[in-house]
């Protein structure tokens, strides 16, 4: 059965809910384990094709699937729903619910996370370029992204 973004929104926000808020992979994949369960099919159960790793990252690619839509005074948009927790440490999991995301501490550092792997991207991006001898086409990338992380501190 395929489920729009506000139906997966809707169960992942109850597995949050279960969980103070907190949004973790593995608490998806263990509320998907039962048949009945709308996530369950998203899931590959067979362990000899996918072990529980995998759908741990199975888990981790439903919860950014999932967008939301704001709307503004000009135009309405879509937004991933749940990003990294801010709160966690590098080796911990978890997501929160962006539209939930209150204190400006917090948000400047899911913006400095976010654009960390945007850095981290266009750094690759330029190295590969490099190597095309096309390198120049992402210098001014770099120089904006890197400039706009100095602002956000």
């Amino acid at each position: 059965m395929k489920l729009s973004d506000e139906e997966k929104a809707a169960l992942l926000r109850e597995i949050a809910e279960q969980n103070d808020g907190r949004l973790e992979p593995q608490k998806v994949v263990e509320a998907s384990e039962e048949a009945s369960h709308p996530f369950h099919t998203w899931f590959d159960w067979d362990n000899e094709i996918a072990g529980p790793k995998h759908r741990l990252e199975q888990a981790r690619a439903l919860i950014r699937s999932v967008r939301i839509e704001i709307r503004t005074n000009t135009v309405p948009f879509r937004a991933p729903q749940w990003v990294r927790a801010p709160d966690r440490k590098p080796e911990q999991q978890g997501y929160v619910e962006v539209t939930a995301v209150v204190a400006l501490d917090a948000r400047l550092k899911i913006l400095r996370q976010e654009l960390d792997r945007c850095i981290g991207v266009v750094n690759r991006l330029a190295e590969i370029s490099a190597a095309m001898h096309i390198a120049a086409e992402f210098t001014a990338a770099q120089q904006a992204l890197a400039a706009l992380r100095g602002r956000l501190k």
